[in-house]
C-alpha cells in the first residue's frame, strides 16, 4: 500500500507540473484557473501542516504562478519524504484537526492521501475545461498517460 500511495504522489506532481506547463505558455490565464490551481496547492500545503502538526487552514490565497510552482515543488518532496520514512502500518495512523469551520475531525493518513489526489484530479479538470473554454490546450493529466510515459 506505502509504494501505490507513493506512487499516486509522484502522478500527482506530474500531472501538477503538467498543469504549470501549459499556465506557463499560455498569453494569459483567466484569474478563475489561478485561483483553483492555488487551491489545489494550498490544501496540499494545509494537510501537510495538520500531518506534520503545524497547523493551518489556507485554502484559498491568491499565490502568483511562480510562486505555486515552487510551493508544489516543495509539498511534493515533503509528502513524498514522509511516505518513504513511513511503515505500512503508518496509514491507518489517524490525524485531529479543525476544518475551516472548527468542526473537529480524526482521519488515517491513506484517507488523507485519497482525498488529496482525489481532490486535485477533481480541480485539475476544472482547469482544463477552463483552459479549453479560452482556447488554450488543456494539459493531459489522465493517470494512464502518466503510467504510458
Amino acid at each position: 500500500m506505502k509504494e501505490h500511495f507513493i506512487n499516486l504522489f509522484e502522478y500527482n506532481d506530474w500531472a501538477n507540473r503538467k498543469i504549470f506547463y501549459v499556465l506557463r505558455d499560455a498569453a494569459q490565464s483567466p484569474k478563475k484557473i489561478l485561483d483553483i490551481l492555488s487551491h489545489i496547492i494550498l490544501s496540499q500545503e494545509t494537510w501537510l501542516g495538520r500531518v506534520k502538526g503545524d497547523y493551518t487552514n489556507s485554502f484559498w490565497e491568491n499565490v502568483e504562478l511562480s510562486d505555486l510552482e515552487k510551493r508544489s515543488e516543495i509539498n511534493s518532496k515533503d509528502w513524498l519524504l514522509i511516505l518513504s520514512d513511513l511503515e505500512e502500518k503508518d496509514l491507518d495512523k489517524k490525524y485531529t484537526y479543525h476544518n475551516t469551520k472548527g468542526a473537529r475531525f480524526e482521519t488515517s493518513l491513506k484517507d488523507i492521501i485519497t482525498h488529496l489526489i482525489n481532490h486535485s484530479s477533481y480541480h485539475r479538470a476544472q482547469i482544463n475545461l477552463l483552459l479549453r473554454q479560452n482556447n488554450v490546450e488543456p494539459a493531459i493529466t489522465d493517470y494512464i498517460y502518466y503510467t504510458r510515459r
